[in-house]
């Protein structure tokens, strides 16, 4: 993960890289991530900045009706989505359907690197083998920015 370090923005790592479950949706204005370690919901809207929130979903319907081309986030997502406020108006809909990989963790002084990996937590359902699925990199920053990678 090397290649997204930053060392004057992120300073020295707090850890070694692991690997858990998450989730990742792609938005019209940005991206939520869900991650199994913290079970929290990340916001990263394209502006650049990024939210975190606890995951309060409990299974709980959610009913949500996308425009024609568009996805309805489901699960805790669309929970998050539409109950607190500004998310649906900082992501928009849905472009892709919500999909579970293993990601790459490592934490840093002031940030964390994000890397989806073809290996490691749950073979089965790691849409990050998928020909279609787009690689996860990002550097957030504790700040509250964000940038791929």
């Amino acid at each position: 993960m090397a290649s997204g370090y930053d060392a004057e923005a992120m300073g020295c790592p707090t850890g070694p890289v692991r690997t858990i479950w998450a989730a990742w949706q792609w938005f019209e204005r940005g991206a939520m991530l869900w991650r199994s370690d913290t079970q929290q919901l990340t916001v990263l809207a394209s502006g650049g900045s990024h939210t975190t929130y606890p995951d309060q979903w409990s299974g709980q319907a959610v009913s949500l009706s996308a425009p024609q081309g568009l996805i309805a986030p489901v699960r805790g997502f669309g929970w998050l989505w539409s109950q607190s406020a500004g998310v649906a108006d900082a992501l928009g809909w849905g472009t892709e359907d919500e999909k579970g990989f293993c990601l790459q963790v490592q934490e840093f002084e002031q940030g964390i690197l994000l890397l989806s990996t073809t290996d490691g937590c749950s073979d089965e359902y790691n849409r990050a083998r998928d020909a279609d699925f787009r690689v996860i990199r990002v550097r957030m920053l504790n700040l509250g920015s964000w940038t791929g990678w």
